[in-house]
């Protein structure tokens, strides 16, 4: 039996406008999912499907954005599993930018700094992306602690440069999975979460 998890994706960005008479230039806020959802795997097809989306929302537009977010979680498909990972779940954060100095971001979910697994960057090769969403990419996750996650509260991030206090959620998230009743033993270990973010996301800690 394959397990469960649930995602949700909001996106938060700071629009730069390049038609000649749009002069709004406030920070906008779009949902890309706006439900929670029982799904399969979120691999890379699943994000750049996403991607694609936020492209084709602004390009359509003409618009460009200066920096933008996706954020996504994945938490424990079961009891035993929320205690093999102390309570938590993984956070991830996939962040474009026009200026490579603005990585990278540092995140933090009411006031606490999350704990990096694993951050991969790139280049975005796709021209149409790179045009309306930036030529640089990071995908960050982050250990997400579940006490936190169900907390009225902020995820916020930080960018290295330009922009700061970011907000890229607001909590508590309303999702089952957060309601597991687990232990927290000690403090998570990376290792633990090589098999979850194989499964979850298709990444490899290795």
């Amino acid at each position: 039996m394959s397990k469960n998890k649930f995602i949700f994706g909001i996106l938060f960005f700071l629009t730069s406008l390049t038609t000649a008479n749009a002069a709004d230039t406030t920070p906008k806020y779009i949902p890309v999912l706006s439900k929670s959802k029982v799904a399969g795997q979120l691999c890379s097809s699943e994000m750049e499907k996403k991607v694609k989306e936020a492209t084709e929302h602004f390009s359509s537009k003409g618009q460009t954005v200066e920096r933008m977010a996706i954020v996504d979680y994945a938490l424990p498909a079961d009891a035993e599993e929320c205690d093999k990972l102390n309570c938590t779940g993984v956070l991830l954060i996939s962040g474009f930018s026009r200026r490579k100095e603005e990585f990278p971001f540092s995140p933090r979910v009411n006031d606490r700094s999350l704990t990096k697994l694993l951050c991969i960057e790139e280049s975005v090769t796709d021209s149409k992306v790179a045009k309306t969403l930036g030529e640089f990419h990071n995908s960050c996750f982050y250990i997400f602690p579940l006490k936190e996650a169900s907390l009225p509260g902020k995820i916020i991030m930080d960018w290295a440069k330009n922009r700061k206090d970011q907000i890229l959620g607001i909590l508590p998230y309303d999702n089952p999975g957060l309601k597991f009743s687990c232990k927290v033993s000690s403090e998570p270990v990376k290792e633990k979460y090589k098999e979850f973010l194989k499964r979850e996301y298709c990444v490899s800690l290795d």
